[in-house]
């Protein structure tokens, strides 16, 4: 996947910091979907489990549509619920 140079940054960032908890804000539209792919995928090719919490279903769409194909161990699981 194809990361603009301040996506990359972000990704490293947030490898370095992993053990500290990160919380990745970017504005709308800046490609935190293809961030948060790139982290998994590198996580994924060291052996390591992931977890990604969405609070909208279309998010999880996105993810499993467009940027994080091609990783057989992956999974997805949305819940909806109605009050």
């Amino acid at each position: 996947m194809l990361l603009r140079p301040y996506q990359r940054l972000a990704v490293e960032m947030l490898r370095e910091r992993v053990k500290d908890r990160p919380l990745l804000c970017m504005a709308t539209g800046s490609g935190k979907t293809p961030v948060l792919a790139e982290v998994v995928r590198l996580a994924h090719e060291k052996g390591r489990s992931t977890l990604l919490l969405v609070d909208r279903r279309e998010l999880v769409e996105q993810a499993a549509d467009k940027k994080m194909k091609g990783d057989e161990r992956k999974s997805f699981m949305s819940s909806c619920l109605k009050g």
